[in-house]
């Protein structure tokens, strides 16, 4: 089936990260995981979130980002930094 797990996950090995967008109202959104950054003191997930201008031709149609991945575990915390983007294209 659609998302479906094709194998389980190991928790105690791997930790996964997702990001979601929401409903949106159209087509034009988008969230992507861009990087996972581990330094000494925490986990730093870069997040890249598009949403289109006024003035962009999207679809009407309702919309539900997502990115999911799977990292190296880590007891370290994780902090989410997230840059907003906007336009008519995703870059």
């Amino acid at each position: 089936p659609l998302g479906s797990i094709r194998y389980p996950i190991d928790f105690s090995k791997h930790l996964v990260i997702a990001v979601f967008q929401g409903h949106q109202p159209t087509t034009g959104y988008d969230v992507v995981i861009d990087r996972i950054i581990e330094t000494d003191a925490e986990i730093v997930v870069r997040v890249h979130e598009w949403q289109p201008l006024s003035e962009c031709s999207v679809g009407r149609a309702i919309s539900n980002a997502r990115h999911i991945v799977m990292t190296r575990r880590s007891d370290k915390p994780v902090r989410f930094a997230v840059r907003l983007l906007d336009g008519c294209q995703r870059r």
